[in-house]
């Protein structure tokens, strides 16, 4: 279980920063963009969490 989460939680950092490469701006930018997503999916498990509770 716990090889599964972290190779889910590993995937989805990596897609985030990746995803932020698909546009059109300096690799600075891009990676910037990418890392600033990373932290929305953790908030949408948190809401998640406290619907289900």
């Amino acid at each position: 279980m716990w090889q599964l989460g972290g190779a889910l939680i590993a995937v989805a950092f990596i897609g985030k920063i990746a995803a932020g490469f698909f546009i059109s701006e300096t690799r600075f930018r891009q990676m910037a963009i990418g890392l600033s997503m990373v932290p929305r999916g953790e908030v949408g498990l948190i809401f998640a969490q406290l619907g289900l509770n």
